[in-house]
């Protein structure tokens, strides 16, 4: 079904975007989650937009748990980085698109395993500021008047989830 009436913005189509104008080797490296990578879409949307790119997924669905016990400084989180990137290693990538949310908490120790020069793409953020900018462009409106108003329901345990937002949202 098709929803005219309702603006849908993806995490996918902005992160391309970012990352094609990013890459000077084009050679871009995406992570994501079993089904994000299975999916090929953020393949797809690549390759339409410039096909001469070279394009390296890896699923990591260690990380998104890695991440949700806290444990993205710890050792464990540096080995599993390891093992994941070696194929990456003999590759030129010079672009990482973090094709899960939950990523960007790990940029640091990401850069460490791979390259501190190689360029991020923070699929999270780049979404965040697409929306905003697409708010402001439809509706006209100046950055003053979006200041959103932030309401969780929580199906799991609260403070858990308040551990989480906590590092997400960099905020109480």
């Amino acid at each position: 079904k098709k929803f005219t009436k309702i603006p849908i913005i993806d995490v996918i189509h902005p992160s391309v975007i970012q990352a094609c104008k990013t890459t000077k080797t084009q050679h871009i490296g995406i992570i994501g989650t079993e089904t994000t990578i299975q999916s090929h879409e953020y393949n797809k949307q690549i390759k339409a937009k410039n096909k001469k790119i070279k394009i390296y997924s890896k699923a990591c669905p260690l990380l998104v748990p890695i991440i949700e016990e806290g444990l993205f400084n710890h050792i464990i989180a540096r080995q599993v980085t390891e093992m994941y990137f070696k194929t990456f290693k003999t590759k030129k990538i010079d672009t990482l698109i973090l094709g899960c949310t939950h990523y960007p908490i790990m940029t640091n120790i990401i850069k460490n395993n791979l390259s501190t020069s190689i360029q991020i793409v923070d699929s999270a953020k780049i979404t965040a500021n697409y929306v905003k900018k697409y708010l402001k462009e439809k509706n006209n409106i100046s950055s003053n008047h979006l200041k959103p108003k932030n309401q969780y329901f929580v199906s799991d345990k609260v403070s858990r989830f308040q551990q989480l937002a906590n590092m997400f949202l960099e905020e109480k």
